[in-house]
């Protein structure tokens, strides 16, 4: 098992839609690993908002480059 910690950056751009209710928005999160992960990755999202307070989704892809316990590459 791998312990440690990041700083994270949340970058949310403006909505790039707005049509009936619904908002979509890209977002950049840059984090920065440190402890047995240590490297930085970078994960873009892409966040989708109803007009309903409790509704939303998003789906990310997130890719780390540096080492867990010594072992170096991209995850």
């Amino acid at each position: 098992m791998a312990a440690g910690t990041f700083e994270l950056v949340w970058d949310e751009q403006p909505p790039y839609l707005t049509d009936e209710g619904t908002t979509l928005s890209k977002v950049v999160v840059t984090k920065t690993f440190t402890g047995d992960i240590q490297g930085t990755s970078v994960t873009e999202l892409i966040k989708a908002m109803t007009s309903e307070p409790t509704s939303a989704g998003y789906v990310a892809i997130e890719r780390l480059t540096g080492t867990v316990h010594g072992r170096k590459g991209t995850f």
